[in-house]
């Protein structure tokens, strides 16, 4: 039984510790446009693109309709941001349009960035 316990608790422990904190962005329609671009989200490690991707969808009739949807991952918020503005600027020159989205009204909102 303890073994058992120990088992338990070592599992509970190194789940909880991956969890870090990071921020991701959603893409739809990066292929062939119009290019839907999620702001800058705060999640963790353990959160699945499903997790992300389903507020949007609820939020948002276009992301509903996407294809080819991606969630992009960064260590920082400014290394998200410096890679939306970047996809921004990428599509702009190749003539496609990006439609910014607004955050899902969810818990992500509390965030202060």
């Amino acid at each position: 039984m303890r073994t058992f316990l120990f088992t338990i608790l070592l599992a509970l422990a190194s789940g909880a510790m991956a969890q870090n904190d990071i921020f991701a962005l959603v893409v739809g329609n990066w292929r062939n446009g119009p290019v839907l671009l999620s702001p800058v989200l705060e999640s963790n490690e353990a959160e699945t693109d499903v997790m992300l991707v389903e507020p949007l969808r609820k939020e948002h009739a276009s992301m509903r309709e996407a294809k080819d949807v991606d969630v992009l991952r960064f260590s920082t918020y400014e290394m998200a941001e410096e890679h939306r503005q970047s996809l921004i600027a990428k599509y702009g020159r190749r003539g496609i349009t990006v439609v910014e989205l607004h955050a899902a009204t969810d818990e992500r909102n509390g965030s202060d960035h």
